[in-house]
């Protein structure tokens, strides 16, 4: 496919939410409270100004998460097989109607990530119109969870998860993902038990 810099992407951020959690007791990361609103909602409300739509990636409490006025698509491989199974969904149903022309992940347990992500991720990919994904960097170490891929993906992604692929990080090297470089480590911190969320909840300042 042919590509040239001028062509500007049309973005779907995903909200990434159909984990297992099973460090956080099991409980539905999405669904918990942080400052006020549930994660997925900030999320959402976060990176809704800088996408042309927001989708979220669930697969349990369906309906709670419809509740919050996005789409929602579950897996359709079975057994929890990672956020990359959650790309796939979406990008399937995508292709259903009005095809996005690139998807970008944001995880809901991340509730820092950076104001100007999704414009960062954007241009490096509008810049970059011979490759197919991007992925966030900090001080040179990737953030595969936070990632910008092209719609074409779709059916190799498919592929991958077919063979047994689960790796973010994998799929994206063999890829060859732009690196976009974020200088705040703390933005891409992820909230993985009670304790982290407690933690986090201490912090005045947030956006």
């Amino acid at each position: 496919m042919s590509r040239t810099s001028s062509q500007a992407l049309r973005i779907t951020a995903v909200i990434l939410c159909g984990g297992r959690a099973s460090r956080m007791g099991g409980a539905d990361k999405g669904l918990l409270e942080f400052a006020g609103e549930r994660l997925a909602a900030r999320a959402a409300r976060r990176i809704s100004g800088q996408v042309d739509s927001v989708m979220v990636s669930a697969n349990r409490n369906l309906s709670e998460y419809a509740a919050l006025g996005f789409p929602v698509v579950e897996d359709e491989i079975g057994g929890y097989a990672g956020p990359l199974a959650g790309v796939h969904a979406a990008m399937l149903r995508l292709g259903e109607g009005e095809r996005a022309s690139a998807v970008l992940t944001v995880p809901c347990d991340s509730p820092f990530f950076p104001d100007g992500y999704a414009r960062r991720m954007r241009q490096a990919l509008e810049g970059n119109p011979g490759a197919s994904c991007a992925v966030a960097c900090v001080g040179g170490v990737r953030q595969p969870a936070f990632a910008l891929y092209r719609s074409e993906l779709c059916g190799e992604i498919g592929r991958f998860l077919a063979t047994g692929g689960r790796r973010l990080g994998e799929f994206l090297a063999g890829h060859g993902a732009v690196r976009v470089d974020f200088e705040d480590l703390s933005a891409f911190d992820n909230l993985n038990t009670p304790q982290e969320l407690r933690k986090a909840q201490e912090i005045k300042k947030f956006p």
